[in-house]
């Protein structure tokens, strides 16, 4: 019983550690908009890009702790956000609803991938670190496909074909990395995370497969710029095997 209460309880924690950035209190957000903005506007923080906003913020919160470093990416992100859904409300309501979907399962696909590496190794704060200091890729996203779904929607059968492979390439590559293989699960450093990978790998293959069908159907051009963010949620952290 005890046993079981210590995994519970580690559990809990990699699972808070990992979510707390994605997930913010309004209250506290708003408390803190102000000071976290340090002083600029949406606008002007994103007008300095990331790296310039980051170091910007160091110099005047005097905050360069790995706390302070995650709120500089996550109140980035929130801003972009901002902006994304501005520019959204000038979109019919079909296409507003799909660029949310593609946000919501990249979303979910991104913090897995971290979810499932953090199982495999242990657990650890990076994994939470890493979690809010790519939450600027949802929003980068999102910004893509608005530009891309501003312009003229050609495809070609080639491309389509160049998607189809590509995903057929990423399942494999997913597959290659189940917690549910008994080899796999050799690899955990604590078999006491496996059932935190196996539902980080459940949610990974759940939002790959909802991705891939949306990408089927879709104009070429939106399905590589996905598939290319797809690539960088995988390369936040790679799981070799």
């Amino acid at each position: 019983m005890m046993q079981n209460t210590k995994l519970l309880d580690k559990q809990i924690l990699f699972i808070a550690i990992s979510s707390i950035f994605i997930f913010v209190s309004p209250v506290v957000a708003q408390d803190n908009k102000n000071e976290d903005r340090a002083g600029l506007t949406c606008q002007q923080m994103l007008s300095l890009g990331k790296k310039t906003w980051e170091e910007y913020f160091y110099k005047v919160t005097g905050d360069s702790s790995l706390a302070g470093t995650d709120r500089a990416y996550v109140t980035y992100a929130e801003c972009h956000r901002e902006r994304n859904n501005r520019r959204l409300a000038a979109f019919p309501n079909s296409t507003r609803q799909r660029i949310n979907t593609y946000r919501n399962l990249y979303q979910k696909y991104r913090h897995s991938h971290i979810g499932l590496t953090g199982a495999y190794v242990g657990g650890g704060t990076m994994f939470g670190h890493a979690s809010a200091r790519t939450s600027t890729l949802d929003e980068e996203l999102v910004e893509t496909l608005i530009n891309l779904y501003s312009e003229s929607k050609s495809s070609n059968n080639s491309v389509k074909k160049g998607i189809e492979r590509k995903i057929k390439i990423m399942r494999n590559k997913i597959s290659q990395i189940n917690p549910n293989i008994p080899k796999n699960r050799r690899d955990f450093v604590s078999a006491e995370y496996i059932p935190y990978g196996v539902s980080s790998y459940a949610d990974l293959e759940s939002s790959l497969n909802s991705l891939s069908a949306m990408l089927l159907k879709e104009n070429s051009k939106v399905g590589l710029a996905v598939l290319n963010f797809i690539d960088k949620a995988n390369n936040i952290f790679s799981i070799s095997r």
